[in-house]
């Protein structure tokens, strides 16, 4: 699923980006706060969460693909 298709949800990444390989976030569950054709931004969950608090990462264009499945809860 494209992120626009996954806001408010729990999302993670099937696959590295197409243009620059980066395989961030397909090993961690991010909340899809927003998305257009040319950003996305996430929220992180879990450990991250602990981490970062509630602060949002806004990611590239690369990361506005078809490699987001919705995830379940409990993958948390």
């Amino acid at each position: 699923m494209k992120s626009t298709e996954l806001i408010g949800k729990l999302a993670i990444r099937t696959a590295p980006t197409k243009l620059i390989g980066d395989c961030s976030f397909t090993h961690e569950v991010a909340l899809i706060v927003d998305a257009t054709e040319h950003h996305t931004v996430i929220q992180f969950t879990g450990i991250k969460q602990g981490i970062f608090g509630d602060d949002k990462m806004i990611l590239g264009f690369d990361f506005c693909d078809n490699s987001w499945i919705e995830a379940n809860k409990d993958w948390l």
